[in-house]
């Protein structure tokens, strides 16, 4: 798996958090790192952090 998105949505079906996970691999095919952010869209909040 390279990339995983998760959208949160709220009572009325409007997305009002995406959640994206992408990983990444060496040469050899093991996971060396990931890297995950958050938009909400709501506050125009980005986050991002690196496992």
């Amino acid at each position: 798996m390279l990339k995983l998105v998760e959208k949160i949505h709220n009572k009325e079906g409007e997305e009002i958090l995406k959640k994206s996970v992408e990983y990444i691999y060496d040469a050899n095919g093991n996971e060396i790192r990931q890297r995950a952010d958050y938009i909400h869209y709501n506050g125009c909040t980005v986050l991002s952090s690196s496992i």
